[in-house]
């Protein structure tokens, strides 16, 4: 009898400890996904990404803006590409932009019709920790959940 009772009390220990396991939720180690993460597109959202390189910035051709613009004033669009994060600049045009200028973007986005100030993507290589600390960076700057939209499925 003891050792059912002993047994049963491992189990739902064991069973505990999984369960506050799923709930806390680290930087991680990347590759692995969340509950906000689909992990299959459910249509087809293929974007080909174009950004521009830094080694440009002395040609009278193309020059650099060390402050890109966001494509819409009422939100802006973020994909998380491996660490980095690009900036939705125009119709297929993305730019990396550091986690403080998506920060600063961000407070001054009122919003579309639905109350959405940030739409993030992830493309196939993004990695959890970059997506959590942008995340926990806009919540901190007083973005609530509800303002950031995570779009389903991945930009290949």
């Amino acid at each position: 009898m003891k050792k059912r009772i002993a047994g049963g009390v491992t189990l739902a220990v064991v069973a505990v400890a999984i369960w506050i396991g799923t709930l806390l939720k680290g930087p991680g180690v990347g590759g692995g996904t969340g509950s906000d993460v689909a992990t299959a597109p459910s249509q087809d959202t293929s974007v080909s990404i174009s950004t521009v390189s830094a080694t440009g910035a002395g040609d009278a051709e193309s020059p650099r803006s060390e402050d890109p613009a966001p494509a819409s004033d009422e939100k802006i669009a973020v994909m998380i590409k491996e660490s980095d994060y690009l900036l939705k600049t125009g119709d297929d045009a993305w730019e990396t932009v550091s986690l403080a200028r998506v920060r600063e973007l961000a407070q001054g986005a009122g919003g579309d019709d639905e109350g959405v100030r940030v739409e993030v993507h992830l493309h196939e290589t993004a990695r959890n920790g970059a997506r959590s600390d942008l995340l926990e960076a806009l919540q901190q700057d007083g973005v609530e959940r509800e303002s950031i939209n995570l779009m389903p499925g991945f930009v290949e």
